[in-house]
């Protein structure tokens, strides 16, 4: 019965989390747009020494796109310097440099493939437009174009990996940005996908690097009508005083004594290594897509936002 009773009053208080995190609010304005953006730009200018020592090319391929959208000479030069930086020597030639610089030559190199996770090698497949082997046999990267690889979501989204649906998302877009030739059923699957990160939204209201991702691949894919604007506002309200985001959880609309933080203190005391007593820091995971997210809020001012 306790049990019982105990799990009820959880559904209540998710169901009251979900809610407040889908309400109807007002579209964040363009001076809180250029707002967030220029904070974000900001972290940029005083992290420069941590991120060109960060050699992720997902996240130098969305800082690119975002100097793209406001042809920002500052984040232009920044990724030049990181191409420079990053993709010398040894590296010079591997394929991870066409996130960067899309048209550049590159050498396929099987040694890199034995550390890479499913959804890497599907952004490898991307970059060398070549399928690549999962170890499974006779499975290959060309699944993940043409079959939803994150259902059933329960298990697979909400149990195993929040960013499964926008890491195939991310992996189908930067298939078609490098041109490679795709099968017809990758454009059903990109909406089947995007449809299922709207359900994540809704079903799922804790704020974290994937709730950033989420908006973000909307946003970016499907345009801001498939963005409810108090996602938008949930993201930039959680922008830091330094401009940069966290992945830290935290349950929006819940008491400061229900937060994620507060557990993690309490626990700190019994296991002091597990879990930090102090919130992390921004970091360049999550800025990268709160700045991309932002300068593409920028682009189409005049669009309408979901309902």
């Amino acid at each position: 019965m306790a049990a019982a009773m105990g799990g009820l009053l959880l559904a209540l208080i998710w169901g009251a989390l979900a809610w407040r995190g889908n309400r109807s609010d007002v579209t964040p304005s363009m001076t809180e747009r250029r707002q967030a953006y220029q904070h974000a730009l900001n972290w940029f200018k005083n992290h420069e020494a941590e991120v060109l020592g960060d050699g992720n090319a997902a996240l130098w391929w969305m800082l690119r796109v975002a100097s793209e959208h406001q042809d920002e000479p500052y984040l232009k030069e920044l990724v030049q310097r990181a191409r420079r930086q990053i993709f010398v020597g040894d590296n010079e030639t591997v394929p991870w440099r066409r996130m960067v610089e899309p048209q550049a030559s590159v050498v396929h190199d099987p040694a890199l493939l034995a550390e890479l996770s499913p959804y890497q090698k599907l952004f490898y497949h991307a970059v060398t437009c070549a399928p690549v082997e999962l170890g499974v046999e006779g499975q290959t990267t060309t699944q993940f174009l043409e079959a939803n690889a994150c259902r059933p979501m329960a298990l697979k989204v909400f149990g195993r990996d929040n960013v499964c649906s926008t890491h195939q998302l991310m992996g189908v877009e930067l298939t078609r940005q490098m041109g490679c030739a795709v099968k017809p059923a990758t454009g059903p699957l990109r909406e089947e996908l995007l449809a299922d990160v709207r359900l994540q939204m809704h079903l799922d209201p804790v704020f974290k690097d994937a709730y950033i991702q989420r908006v973000l691949m909307l946003y970016w894919l499907a345009g801001p009508q498939a963005v409810k604007p108090v996602w938008l506002r949930q993201v930039f309200e959680q922008q830091r005083a330094d401009g940069g985001w966290s992945g830290d959880r935290m349950f929006q609309g819940a008491p400061h004594w229900f937060q994620p933080w507060v557990f993690r203190q309490i626990w700190h005391k019994f296991w002091p290594s597990n879990f930090p007593p102090e919130d992390p820091p921004s970091d360049f995971h999550a800025t990268a897509q709160g700045l991309l997210l932002a300068a593409l809020s920028l682009s189409d001012p005049g669009a309408q936002m979901a309902p």
